[in-house]
């Protein structure tokens, strides 16, 4: 689940290095949320056993904890992207 930073750090560093703007998601929610919306088949047991190992992501990583905010693709409107020419490299 990615519950450790150790777990995610190479693929952030990679993305750095490449000169990308790495986000990443942290997730808030309770135990009881996480177990209802489960789709992987943990036990409330094992979600728990997660959250509490769940390191908190480093203050020098660019963290989102609101999704809805980036993938709000099917909301929108005609006037809210414009398209560009791309030069081929």
């Amino acid at each position: 689940p990615n519950s450790k930073t150790s777990e995610y750090q190479d693929i952030w560093s990679y993305g750095k290095t490449k000169g990308y703007e790495v986000y990443v998601f942290e997730v808030l929610a309770h135990v009881d949320e996480c177990a209802a919306r489960n789709v992987h088949g943990r036990t409330q047991g094992q979600i728990m056993q997660i959250a509490q190992e769940w390191e908190t992501i480093p203050d020098y990583m660019c963290k989102l904890t609101n999704l809805e905010s980036v993938l709000r693709g099917d909301k929108l409107g005609e006037g809210d992207v414009d398209e560009v020419e791309m030069e081929q490299e």
